[in-house]
């Protein structure tokens, strides 16, 4: 029997696309949060604060990659959450650049679909529940 003889197939592929993009929004919400600490943790002077100078440092911040933000704050960050936000970095990296070529071929089966839900179900969780210690 094929996949797409399956009734549930078609909506099990819109679940997968739908998780995925989850799990990298989750990971975009570390992202920017990250960014917030840094550029808000940044000023040496909490007195000079302005709005322009501000808005000046979330842009500078935005344009790091998470794992570059996460190497500007490793002062900042307690020894076990910069270790958390390593393993952060290679999951998000894997899910933005190696998830579809590693495991398209799951598709092609009602397990394997499963499979890629648990697997990206696993990661959303693993995102906001570190987005939520920051």
């Amino acid at each position: 029997m094929t996949l797409y003889n399956e009734p549930d197939a078609e909506e099990l592929i819109k679940e997968v696309y739908a998780h995925f993009g989850l799990a990298y929004y989750e990971s975009e919400c570390l992202h920017r949060e990250l960014c917030m600490i840094l550029a808000f943790n940044s000023s040496q002077n909490k007195l000079n604060i302005t709005r322009p100078r501000i808005e000046e440092k979330l842009v500078d911040a935005f344009s790091l990659t998470l794992g570059q933000v996460k190497d500007s704050l490793k002062n900042i960050l307690p020894d076990i959450l910069y270790l958390k936000l390593e393993e952060a970095v290679k999951q998000r990296n894997f899910l933005a650049h190696h998830f579809w070529f590693e495991r398209i071929h799951l598709m092609l089966s009602i397990k394997g679909l499963r499979q890629m839900l648990e697997e990206l179900s696993i990661l959303t969780k693993s995102f906001s529940k570190l987005d939520e210690q920051v």
